[in-house]
């Protein structure tokens, strides 16, 4: 829903009454505003412009906010005529925006899909409580508010709402209704197997910044022009890798290289992207440090009983056959159903000097000693004002709006040179270059590749919204967007998730800016040589980092102590000898995800306490054990994996898992370690969607894929191992 435009407010003189109306300047709708906050309305220059994305095209007004100051007397609005301004124009927008027809058309345009899931969920629970389940309950009232908010949750996530106030709301309005108790709704937040994913994250920081996982990356594919080869090459390495580190971290530090040799051998990055992130993804399922569901499925575990703890590699056992179908798959099949494009950022990062202009004013000029604002700076079509250098030599680099234009200032602008004539019609900007108005290479200037992950704050705003170049001391030349590169106003696109923003900063910003990496994924750094920086590699501590790691794995896989305790000594031990500060340490942790999957603990408790898991668990076993034996096991693992893989993909794995854990545990004829395994496969193997896994987002642009690409390529590959793993899983596991 938008907000409401003030600026486009006016007096509609015609309306009767001691309450005149106001009304849209195009005078379809009328607006029942009291008079008396009209220049209320017109005073709110300020909360107009962070209310609108389109106030730029309004600025030619006929008088200014400052020559209406001066011929009209100070008005003081109290508290209450500013709530009743905003009721009024709240209901207004709510009424145009949503429930007009118009409003409704756009809803569920954009929400289609997820209405339809939404639709058949509720359909199948309703027909299963009039039919199945209907006498199943021992108490139905609270295994339907059970099932009832779990449900919403459910259709929270589907609609991308934030999954962590989700995952809390879901657990107050659980401990409200006493549908759980207090010590079910904490004990996801107490659990040791929560606290050792967050502790990892830290020790995959540590591995990263010594970099360890970047000078592997520098060696995987070698000099190898074989793109076959090369995949092979990057893919083995990968999966074992991010079979005990962190895959984020791992993926974004492989981009950039993957890039510069698909820029070397001339091939196009989509070839190699998809297959990078993919093998990340299958290496998970080699040990229990793999993803974070295999650990979440543990945590869970030790809350029923806490003597069943999984070994660590034994899920391997049949996690290496599926990476080796895997990997076989994407090789294979590649070659027909890996698309070939071409990033739309690549040309304009092999020559990124031809996408900045720098222009001077002149002594004389009008537009000295007004801000950026007032002389029409901001908000230009295609073109960013990125830094004022002054006279004396001082930069200014996140421009501020109310920054003073003074006389001899060297204004930079990055976006597209072909707009330049925008700038040239400002009265007094002369250009610094009179061949192609192009800026000279400077070595203190680069070239930033960065994602929107999934669950960021940017989702949905604006980068003028944001003050997204005082925010992140960056300004954005382009976007790209499933394949396309977007355009119009940069500063007035709202973002979504998989966007890829691609920003001219002050050289060494990776090392200097320390972005969170929930909120903005930073790839690559390309200098304006068209070259990435190199970094430099200090030998003792890349070695000694992976020692630290190993140490803890093998540890842990002997039996001589528990894995949150080595992780909490490796992370110690990182920082200790120099491998990562504390505060980068602290900056790893994923508050977040801690509180996702803490907070899924009630949904799982709430659904076994209630009988709920029991009966769907029952049900399953009913539709599919057929006549019994070893294709009746396999026929409910079948059903497992399709139910988590569904799951995975509307939701998230996490959710997925915790919804069906207790549905899984219920189903007692086939053995444990069965159901806990195929749960942890088919929760960690999404491949049909960009979404469905924070790995695919990130390579989602670089490779200039689009939605269906991965769709027409993960699909095979998920039902190949769902045919694959089941026997598998019962032949090893029973």
């Amino acid at each position: 829903m938008s907000e409401p435009n003030l600026d486009t407010l006016s007096i509609n003189s015609a309306s009767p009454g001691p309450s005149p109306l106001l009304s849209s300047s195009n005078g379809d709708e009328t607006r029942l505003m009291p008079m008396h906050l009209k220049r209320l309305s017109e005073s709110r220059a300020e909360t107009a412009d962070l209310l609108s994305d389109d106030d730029d095209d309004e600025e030619d007004m006929s008088e200014t906010e400052s020559e209406r100051d001066a011929n009209e007397p100070e008005v003081e609005y109290s508290t209450l005529d500013q709530l009743e301004y905003y009721w009024h124009s709240g209901i207004q927008t709510l009424r145009d925006e949503f429930f007009s027809r118009e409003g409704l058309k756009k809803f569920f345009k954009a929400n289609r899909w997820a209405m339809l899931a939404i639709l058949i969920f509720l359909g199948a629970f309703l027909a299963l409580g009039l039919t199945v389940w209907r006498k199943s309950f021992k108490d139905p009232g609270a295994a339907w508010a059970a099932i009832a908010i779990v449900f919403s949750t459910f259709v929270g996530l589907i609609r991308g709402g934030n999954p962590e106030i989700l995952m809390m709301l879901n657990t107050c309005v659980l401990v409200l209704g006493n549908i759980i108790d207090e010590k079910g709704a904490l004990e996801g937040f107490a659990n040791s197997s929560i606290f050792t994913i967050i502790v990892l994250f830290v020790v995959a920081s540590g591995i990263e910044h010594t970099g360890s996982l970047d000078y592997a990356s520098r060696i995987m594919m070698g000099k190898t022009t074989n793109i076959y080869l090369a995949q092979i090459r990057m893919m083995v390495p990968t999966a074992i890798i991010s079979a005990f580190i962190n895959n984020t971290p791992q993926v974004a530090i492989q981009i950039p290289m993957t890039e510069q040799w698909c820029r070397r051998m001339h091939v196009s990055p989509s070839k190699m992207m998809i297959p990078l992130s993919w093998a990340t993804i299958l290496g998970g399922t080699l040990s229990l440090l793999g993803t974070s569901p295999n650990l979440l499925v543990q945590g869970l575990l030790l809350a029923k009983d806490k003597t069943l703890v999984l070994p660590l590699m034994e899920i391997g056992a049949v996690g290496a056959p599926l990476c080796v179908v895997g990997i076989a798959y994407i090789v294979i099949v590649g070659r027909w159903l890996l698309p070939e494009r071409i990033n739309a950022f690549a040309d304009l990062i092999k020559t990124p000097r031809d996408y900045a202009i720098s222009a001077k004013v002149e002594p004389k000029s009008a537009i000295i000693g007004q801000t950026v604002e007032a002389a029409k700076l901001r908000g230009l079509d295609n073109l960013y004002l990125l830094e004022i250098k002054r006279a004396d030599g001082s930069v200014h680099s996140a421009v501020s709006p109310d920054l003073e234009i003074m006389a001899n200032d060297t204004l930079s602008f990055v976006g597209k040179v072909d707009q330049v004539k925008e700038v040239w019609q400002i009265p007094g900007l002369v250009p610094t270059n009179h061949l192609e108005h192009k800026l000279k290479p400077r070595p203190d200037r680069a070239i930033i590749e960065s994602v929107v992950p999934q669950g960021s704050s940017l989702v949905g705003k604006t980068a003028r919204r944001l003050n997204f170049r005082e925010k992140y001391s960056a300004g954005i030349i382009a976007i790209h967007r499933s394949g396309e590169h977007l355009r119009g106003k940069i500063g007035a696109i709202r973002l979504e998730t998989g966007d890829c923003l691609l920003m001219e900063a002050r050289g060494g910003y990776m090392e200097r800016e320390n972005i969170d990496r929930k909120e903005l994924l930073v790839l690559n750094e390309v200098q304006y040589t068209g070259k990435p920086k190199q970094k430099k590699y200090n030998m003792i501590k890349l070695i000694w980092a992976p020692i630290v790691v190993s140490l803890m794995i093998i540890i842990n896989a002997l039996g001589y102590s528990n894995l949150l305790g080595l992780s909490l000594g490796a992370s110690f031990v990182l920082m200790a000898t120099g491998c990562m500060t504390a505060q980068q340490a602290y900056r790893s942790i994923d508050v977040r995800l801690y509180v996702i999957i803490a907070g899924s603990f009630g949904m799982a408790t709430a659904l076994d306490k209630t009988g709920v898991a029991k009966v769907v668990s029952d049900s399953l076993i009913s539709v599919f054990s057929g006549s019994g034996g070893a294709q009746g096991a396999i026929g409910q693992l079948f059903a497992l994996y399709m139910c988590t893989m569904l799951l995975t993909a509307l939701l998230s794995n996490n959710a997925a898992v915790a919804i069906m854990f207790p549905i899984a545990y219920n189903m007692t004829n086939i053995s444990l370690k069965s159901r806990m395994y195929i749960i942890m496969y088919a929760a960690s193997c999404d491949f049909s969607t960009p979404f469905g896994y924070q790995t695919n987002i990130m390579v989602y642009a670089p490779g200039g894929y689009k939605f269906l690409d991965y769709t027409k390529f993960g699909l095979p590959l998920q039902l190949l191992l769902l045919a694959t793993s089941c026997p598998l899983v019962y032949a090893i596991y029973g």
